[in-house]
């Protein structure tokens, strides 16, 4: 019979450097070390009150944060993003580019449990999943060398979240599917702080059925998942930033996208 474990909500943070495993032991021992550091700098600075988070999680190139759930999630996206951002660039300011630092986040939310070794949740795993994507992979390495920090976000912050306009948050953000073993719903993910890289691309299409909020759906047995399946129509972008990047995604959400229109994307 499965052990019992109690679970409760908490706000997920996972982040992951990039290149981790190509560099030599004593560079990863320091890179863990500054990635706890930067965060623990940003938290401090976003004047957000963390008070309550359990001990980050070591995720070997990574790690995860649970915060508890009054820790408020417009300000996570916007002033945490912020300030972790100008952490990372008085990092770069000082450091070699062998010690470079350029990070992947995700955030996420819900139910999580603590059992004899450690976390575990389905809302856990879809966060560190999350944080592997292919687009949020393939836009850190297009921003360079602008930009060392991107963020995903999930279907269920989207809809919490990022769908509500809110004026805090300034940030592009491109959906793109999210496909991930029994994970099947978007994401939505952005460069803090500067526009998306032009020709971002959204990875493998996504045929499967719109999940609610709270997660995904299992994939249709007859979809073939990771066949061959074609690309959709591609939107061409041809006002403000945009113009003329082939963008593969149904939206993107934030930024005046209509400039000299006098148009505006929606959330």
């Amino acid at each position: 019979m499965p052990a019992r474990t109690r679970s409760s909500y908490y706000v997920i943070m996972v982040a992951d450097i990039e290149g981790f495993g190509r560099r030599p032991d004593p560079l990863q021992y320091w890179l863990r070390e500054r990635m706890y550091g930067i965060a623990d700098a940003a938290m401090a600075a976003s004047g957000i009150d963390f008070s309550g988070s359990p001990t980050p999680t070591d995720r070997g190139d990574g790690a995860f944060w649970l915060f508890p759930g009054t820790v408020p999630k417009v300000e996570l996206t916007a002033n945490f993003m912020r300030c972790l951002r100008a952490e990372l660039r008085a990092y770069k300011q000082v450091s070699s580019a062998d010690a470079e630092l350029r990070l992947r986040i995700a955030l996420h939310s819900g139910e999580v449990a603590r059992d004899r070794q450690s976390w575990v949740g389905t809302d856990l795993n879809t966060a560190c999943r999350l944080v592997d994507i292919a687009p949020l992979k393939s836009c850190l390495q297009q921003c360079r060398p602008a930009a060392d920090l991107v963020l995903a976000v999930s279907q269920a912050w989207h809809s919490s979240v990022l769908r509500h306009n809110h004026p805090d948050i300034s940030d592009d953000f491109l959906q793109v599917p999210f496909t991930a073993k029994e994970v099947r719903q978007n994401a939505w993910i952005t460069v803090p702080g500067h526009p998306l890289p032009p020709g971002t691309v959204a990875g493998a299409p996504d045929t499967a059925p719109s999940p609610d909020a709270d997660g995904g759906t299992e994939p249709d047995e007859n979809s073939g998942e990771g066949g061959d399946e074609s690309w959709p129509d591609l939107p061409q972008a041809n006002t403000g930033r945009f113009a003329g990047a082939r963008i593969s995604a149904e939206r993107v959400y934030g930024g005046d996208h209509n400039e000299g229109t006098g148009g505006r994307a929606s959330r």
